[in-house]
């Protein structure tokens, strides 16, 4: 008796789960069809709703010769913006997307630092604007040639918005005979300012691990911003098999912007040896703090 008890409070179960999930569905289409209203169709163009399969994009090739890079962003990013949408500013190199199958990502906010204000932000956005803000090419430590991309996603276009952080996404790509993709996050990260993720700013090459991705940024900045502390940022550190954030440190720079506010330090990277079988990685911050003035380093 138990047992068919228990059979058909399973079939309920699924049943709910199902009717759950159409009504997610039917709402979803209900949300795009009132902003297709409120625009109309000749001005606003719909987000393309993709998915990130990243076994199936290892398999592509991006070519043998020189790597095409608006290539790699709407291989990786399959969203183009319509040419005949009038909201862009005729930029169109910018994937346009929803992931309606995404597992939501939480991240906390970077540009706050008082725990009573801490938030966070659930990625993707309802709108997703992917742009590539770097690419570094570098030889790996087999003589591999390699590319590091770096994409920056914000919910509109232009970004903007002071304290507002940018989704981070990194692709690694490297040509033994043909362009390959080798590694792939679209949810590196969360940081920046202005809905701008920081880019990929060097590669380090280890003897005998696999190279990591170093990040410099990730803190407000501009305008108004320095007139009233110096400008700052922090450190981070990817693992290169799947551009995964490994170390992250703070505060690990600081300058001024025409305002001489008495402080101002750098963070520089040193790797040991590089021909013994364990490389040490140091880094060294080096400068001057004036304490009464920097009120979001935490002393």
């Amino acid at each position: 008796m138990n047992r068919y008890l228990l059979i058909v409070f399973l079939f309920a179960l699924s049943c709910q789960a199902q009717v759950l999930q159409k009504n997610t569905e039917q709402e979803d289409k209900e949300y795009f069809s009132k902003i297709l209203e409120m625009y109309g169709e000749s001005t606003f163009q719909l987000p393309y709703d993709i998915q990130f399969n990243i076994d199936t994009l290892k398999k592509i090739s991006f070519g043998k010769d020189s790597l095409d890079l608006l290539n790699v962003l709407f291989t990786l990013f399959p969203a183009p913006i319509n040419e005949d949408c009038l909201n862009f500013n005729d930029d169109y190199n910018i994937a346009y997307w929803r992931c309606s199958k995404c597992k939501p990502q939480i991240f906390p906010k970077t540009n706050y630092y008082e725990e009573d204000f801490m938030e966070n932000d659930t990625l993707p956005y309802d709108f997703n604007y992917t742009v590539i803000t770097r690419h570094i090419y570098y030889v790996d430590k087999k003589g591999v040639a390699s590319c590091l991309v770096s994409f920056s996603t914000s919910d509109d276009f232009p970004p903007c918005g002071r304290l507002s952080d940018g989704l981070l996404s990194l692709a690694l790509l490297k040509k033994e005979t043909e362009w390959k993709l080798v590694a792939f996050n679209p949810f590196a990260d969360y940081q920046g300012q202005f809905s701008t993720a920081d880019p990929a700013s060097s590669v380090i090459i280890l003897p005998k691990k696999d190279e990591l991705f170093v990040v410099e940024g990730g803190f407000a900045n501009g305008v108004p911003y320095e007139d009233y502390t110096p400008i700052g940022g922090n450190l981070y550190l990817y693992e290169s098999q799947s551009c995964t954030q490994i170390l992250k440190i703070l505060n690990t720079y600081c300058y001024n912007n025409g305002i001489d506010w008495g402080s101002k330090w750098d963070t520089d990277i040193t790797v040991s040896d590089t021909q013994s079988d364990t490389a040490i990685i140091t880094i060294t911050t080096l400068g001057t703090i004036d304490k009464e003035k920097v009120w979001y380093v935490p002393l």
